[in-house]
């Protein structure tokens, strides 16, 4: 009947209906459950004769004793100690033992005369109230419900957006993403994730419980180091729980527990240390993973520079504290923030601040110095640079021009024989033309004649010359060149 009663009302299209957990659904009432409907006050034709008849008669009292009820509202009356409903309309309670109680609009949310009960429910919301013959809880779904009971109590509306709602002995628990609840059921303990939950005697509720990282900020402390100076710390840890379950079996207070873990953590730290060797020591951020990585890395590739004060304080604490809290609590420390952290004398504070600002003007003059002379070693690999530019577009501009100067001689020279070749070709040529005509032998001998006498002045004339050519040539005698007069 439970499951049937329970599906029927999963059918609705209330979204919180489908919501509410399966145990609470066997509570809940429909307004189509009710058989009970309004009523109003009916008088039979000759009880409304006579009613208006002495209304008439008695028309000075009838007009003290008479309500106007307008639509939409209802008058609420006690006639002889039994309540009725008026409708809209004009009444008057001629009867003495007839008095009106009030005038309720319908469009309240609730509506209570006597027994009488007329609740409406808006979306978003349930109707609750206590059914005292039962002791049973009664949450009204969305829409009108009219309800007669002399056992019934109405108490409010619900909306179940609050972490805890009680009804009466029983608790809907509200559990939103990032958060968990807990609870004991038969004595053990339970983690409830997000979501609405119902507990119901024996059972109870135990706390909420936040999974996201929370922030502790812990006391101002001052605590000595191993030489005696007084260091004053503010921090603030950074936390999340891992495994909600371990955490609130083995810890009863988790933020009480985790501040002193912490603050004595701290003070262990410092007292173990010195300034000069908490200033000369440094540790990477830990975490489980790099600690693993680390074991199979060289040592000496994990030369870390030099960390301040804080530096190795947040270190530490992380080192020491990070794997027992995880593993025993099931709680991860994250992180631990610093705020401050100084001498809490001030004497050795003015001391050390007179020293730090010296050494902070030597290293300030080394860093100087050190810049001064990376500018002179650039500058001077600049100038390296450029002349070694100049150098080489030099050389590549007496290289190309070399090789332009030889391409144009042999070019030259390959001209001139071509030329040469070309010019001897012609010759042989002319020559054989010329040797296979006689005119052609004539223009040959009077142009070497022609060549043979460029450049001369003067020429002398001997008559007697062909002659001479004709008979002895060249090799003629010299008597016959100059002959003798007789």
């Amino acid at each position: 009947m439970t499951d049937s009663k329970n599906a029927t009302v999963l059918q609705t299209d209330d979204p919180l209906l489908r919501q509410l957990p399966k145990e609470l659904l066997e509570y809940v009432t429909r307004p189509e459950d009710h058989t009970m409907k309004l009523v109003y006050v009916d008088r039979n034709p000759i009880y409304s004769m006579i009613h208006l008849f002495l209304s008439f008669l008695l028309f000075p009292y009838s007009i003290c004793r008479m309500t106007l009820v307008r639509q939409g509202e209802l008058a609420l009356t006690l006639n002889n100690g039994v309540p009725e409903i008026l409708g809209p309309g004009r009444h008057v309670l001629l009867s003495p033992f007839n008095s009106l109680v009030g005038i309720s609009h319908e469009s309240q949310p609730i509506i209570q005369h006597g027994p009488l009960f007329i609740i409406r429910v808006e979306i978003g919301q349930l109707g609750y109230g206590v059914e005292r013959e039962t002791g049973k809880p009664v949450l009204f779904s969305r829409g009108k419900h009219i309800i007669k009971s002399n056992t019934f109590v109405w108490t409010g509306f619900l909306t179940f957006r609050d972490q805890r709602t009680q009804m009466n002995n029983i608790d809907v628990i509200r559990v939103e993403t990032g958060n968990v609840a807990s609870c004991y059921r038969h004595g053990q303990l339970f983690i409830l994730e997000p979501g609405l939950h119902l507990i119901q005697p024996p059972d109870r509720f135990g706390c909420m419980l936040s999974t996201q990282i929370t922030i502790l900020d812990l006391p101002y402390a001052v605590h000595e180091t191993s030489d005696y100076v007084p260091l004053g710390i503010k921090s603030a840890v950074f936390f999340r729980v891992v495994d909600p379950l371990k955490a609130l079996v083995r810890i009863q207070n988790v933020n009480k527990q985790i501040e002193e873990t912490s603050v004595a953590t701290l003070a262990g730290i410092i007292r173990s240390s010195s300034l000069s060797d908490v200033a000369s020591r440094s540790q990477p951020f830990y975490h489980r993973k790099q600690q693993e990585e680390q074991k199979e890395t060289d040592v000496s590739t994990q030369v870390q520079p030099s960390a301040p004060f804080f530096q190795h304080v947040h270190d530490e604490f992380i080192q020491q504290l990070h794997d027992h809290v995880l593993d025993e609590w099931g709680i991860e420390i994250q992180n631990i923030r610093i705020e401050s952290l100084k001498i809490n004398d001030a004497k050795l504070q003015q001391d050390i601040s007179a020293q730090a600002i010296e050494v902070s003007k030597q290293h300030n003059r080394y860093i100087m110095l050190q810049k001064q002379q990376e500018i002179a070693t650039v500058e001077a690999e600049t100038k390296a640079r450029q002349l070694q530019i100049q150098t080489q577009a030099e050389t590549g501009r007496v290289r190309i021009t070399a090789q332009a100067d030889a391409d144009a001689i042999i070019i030259r020279a390959k001209a001139d024989k071509q030329a040469l070749e070309l010019k001897g070709q012609g010759e042989a040529e002319y020559a054989r033309l010329l040797e296979s005509t006689k005119l052609g032998t004539e223009l040959a001998s009077m142009k070497i004649q022609s060549e043979a006498l460029k450049g001369l002045n003067q020429i002398a004339y001997v008559p007697h010359l062909p002659g001479l050519l004709q008979k002895g040539g060249v090799f003629a005698d010299s008597g016959l060149v100059m002959p003798l007069n007789k």
